[in-house]
């Protein structure tokens, strides 16, 4: 099976991902990435950060804060109309790099998977 990836998708993979933290992408506190392999291929996919226990509590005390704050009184819909990425009608970033990563192959839209045989 060949698996082929729509130019887009290769050119987000391309980049080092970072951490999405407090509404920000961020490199990891240690500065360290790590490679992720595509599961439909098994060659590396992306570098992603490399969060260790100082990045996760900036996390939790930014998700902390954002509970505390107006985004828990939020409905889901508008949460996701604020979501980043959202609102151009095609997946965010965060889903498009979470769907690859799962060896979903796709051009960018979740309805047409790019799989050739």
């Amino acid at each position: 099976m060949t698996v082929t990836l729509d130019k887009s998708v290769e050119d987000f993979v391309a980049t080092s991902r970072q951490l999405f933290i407090d509404g920000r992408w961020v490199d990891a506190a240690s500065g360290k990435t790590f490679a992720t392999p595509n599961p439909a291929t098994g060659r590396p996919l992306a570098h992603v950060a490399e969060a260790d226990a100082e990045d996760v509590e900036r996390a939790v005390r930014a998700a902390r804060r954002a509970f505390d704050g107006p985004w828990s009184r939020l409905t889901p819909s508008e949460r996701g109309r604020r979501a980043p990425g959202n609102g151009q009608g095609r997946p965010s970033a965060v889903s498009t790099q979470l769907n690859t990563t799962n060896g979903v192959a796709h051009d960018g839209w979740w309805t047409r998977p790019v799989v050739t045989r």
